[in-house]
């Protein structure tokens, strides 16, 4: 195995020549949240109620790797994300964390965070890249979102994250501009229509 270049990520080739793209900290999770006056506290086994009422919470943030002609400022909409890099918290408490920091929601501990697939995570891009993500699910009441304040994100980091809150009904017909949000949202269209359980709890 050759290193090609070693930066933030690093670039190696195996023997076979092909080239693999490894990432820091390997692994992040990528969530969405419902805001419902019906949301309720987690219990085993639990089933669906309507939440067509309510919101989820979406963001739009500046990624440089989407840049283009077409696209000059990179923006995509998305689901919140935090990337687990702190050994001594929990997917929970990267959740919770992340929400804070991302979209200025508070998940208290009574309320439900769920991690789907299994707790299994999911290959970002397996033909290149090492990075791995899990996806979650969060219900919060109205009262969890801080109000005021529409920008977020890391300033040390150069994040400028934008704060969306999007009724359901319009969420179930938007188009999706990366795999997570793809995903949580026909999961999300699946769960609302099924009496499954909502998945694992942590």
């Amino acid at each position: 195995m050759g290193i090609v270049y070693d930066g933030y990520v690093r670039v190696e080739r195996d023997e076979r020549g092909y080239e693999i793209v490894r990432t820091p900290n390997q692994a992040t999770v990528a969530f969405l949240i419902c805001v419902s006056a019906h949301a309720r506290v987690p219990y085993p086994h639990r089933t669906r109620f309507d939440r067509y009422d309510g919101s989820v919470v979406l963001i739009t943030q500046p990624r440089p790797p989407m840049i283009s002609p077409e696209h000059p400022d990179g923006a995509v909409l998305d689901v919140p994300g935090e990337r687990l890099d702190k050994p001594h918290l929990t997917i929970r408490q990267h959740v919770v964390e992340g929400a804070w920091e991302e979209v200025g929601v508070h998940i208290g501990d009574n309320d439900l965070v769920a991690i789907l697939n299994d707790r299994r995570h999911l290959a970002a891009s397996p033909g290149l890249l090492t990075e791995r993500t899990y996806l979650a699910y969060a219900e919060v009441r109205p009262d969890a979102v801080a109000e005021g304040q529409e920008e977020f994100g890391l300033r040390k980091e150069g994040e400028r994250i934008k704060r969306l809150i999007v009724p359901v009904r319009e969420f179930s017909k938007m188009p999706c501009e990366t795999m997570a949000a793809w995903g949580l949202q026909q999961w999300f269209l699946r769960y609302l229509l099924s009496d499954e359980p909502v998945g694992c709890f942590d």
